[in-house]
């Protein structure tokens, strides 16, 4: 069935968060699914890279919202204990959204249309890609931002939010449209909404703005990574910012305490500690390998297998030993790095029998993840030591049969 569009009350007023509509239609769907149209909702539906509102409509909890090309607005809601509580159509339905989610969105969206539009202005880039859920808010570009354009630009998008320039939303007749310079994505059916920053951006958006850029707050750019031959950035605004900071303040003071520094110190501290981890891991690599070398003698040249096992061995240490294995022994030579707890790493060679086989026996018997050549195989294994010689003998021994 055909219904007619939906009343927009999220363009009406963005900051109304309840509202009282008349249900147009309501069904529950064969996967517990509640779907009801109003006509009317301050609901905003996914469109634009910006997540649905959540909230409440009656009794029932609204976890997603769109929008179909004829302007309907669908409500999904999660199903009730009390089926009686679906609201039949013609119903009055009170419904209200997640308020500090919807405004943390505003916040976002507006901070993305300031940022964009002096990337827009000074690089002549455009935004093509913009994603903002409960979780993220990235900006994708389609040219190159360097270290130091992206910390300017930040700059820049400060001084505007201080200034708290007004943000005007609106839909502006087609001649007015046709002699206003604004960013767009593509083309777009009519009517066309304007969200107007002043001084800094004119762009046609969708979704729902604060009033004005100091309801912002701040701006901080999280991430700038190199993306489809241009530039991805994660942002965080308004109250997120505040909540990001507050716990990068909260890490940082731990950090201070567990190695007893000033803030200022810490990069040095810390990087002290890794040459030291390096060098020791160094040191104990050669130990290791010098082990095996030594665990090498105690096996008779009479084995046709040769396998060691180590608590930690380098994978370079581990290569080199199989290699010297390989040399004295004809079946199954290896080195197993770790624990029966935590699973082993390892490394297997053969002069005499395809490592191709055995790797696909491993990955049958004891849930292997390996791979290599007829020659060589490495990989890992959650199995235990017992089972794991027990196995290599018998492969050899299947081996030797076949041949």
């Amino acid at each position: 069935m055909k219904y007619s569009p939906t009343r927009k009350l999220y363009y009406e007023n963005a900051y109304t968060g309840e509202f009282n509509a008349t249900v147009i239609s309501s069904k529950l769907t064969p996967d517990g699914v509640i779907e009801i149209i109003t006509d009317a909702t301050v609901f905003f539906p996914e469109a634009g890279g910006q997540s649905a509102d959540t909230g409440i409509l009656g009794n029932l909890k609204v976890t997603d919202v769109r929008i179909n090309n004829d302007g309907v607005i669908t409500h999904y809601c999660a199903a009730p204990d009390a089926p009686e509580s679906i609201p039949a159509a013609g119903e009055q339905v009170k419904g209200s959204i997640d308020w500090q989610r919807r405004h943390s969105f505003m916040q976002h969206h507006t901070a993305e249309h300031i940022f964009s539009g002096l990337v827009n202005s000074r690089f002549g880039y455009d935004n093509v890609g913009f994603h903002l859920s409960d979780h993220i808010c990235t900006m994708d570009y389609n040219g190159v931002l360097s270290e130091a354009d992206v910390s300017e630009l930040e700059r820049e998008c400060s001084e505007w939010i201080y200034k708290n320039v007004p943000v005007s939303c609106y839909f502006p007749a087609q001649d007015e449209l046709d002699m206003l310079a604004y960013r767009c994505k593509g083309e777009l059916a009519p009517p066309v909404r304007i969200v107007e920053i002043e001084g800094v951006d004119v762009c046609a958006c969708c979704a729902p703005h604060v009033k004005s850029a100091g309801e912002i707050g701040i701006l901080k750019v999280l991430e700038a990574n190199a993306y489809k031959g241009g530039t991805r950035l994660t942002i965080v605004s308004g109250r997120k910012a505040l909540c990001d900071y507050q716990n990068r303040f909260r890490l940082l003071g731990q950090c201070k305490n567990l190695l007893s520094s000033e803030a200022d110190v810490l990069p040095e501290r810390i990087q002290g500690i890794v040459d030291a981890n390096n060098n020791l891991r160094h040191e104990l690599d050669k130990l290791n390998e010098k082990m095996l070398m030594s665990d090498i003698s105690t096996i008779s040249r009479d084995e046709e297998n040769a396998i060691l096992f180590s608590v930690s061995v380098a994978a370079k240490a581990m290569r080199s030993t199989v290699n010297t294995l390989m040399e004295q022994h004809r079946g199954i030579c290896g080195v197993f790095s770790g624990t029966d707890k935590e699973g082993y790493e390892f490394i297997l060679g053969s002069k005499n029998i395809d490592m191709r086989n055995v790797s696909m026996m491993m990955k049958k018997d004891l849930t292997a993840k390996c791979g290599g050549s007829d020659r060589m195989i490495q990989g890992r294994t959650g199995a235990s030591r017992d089972v794991i010689t027990k196995k290599l003998k018998d492969y050899t021994a299947e081996s030797t049969c076949s041949a």
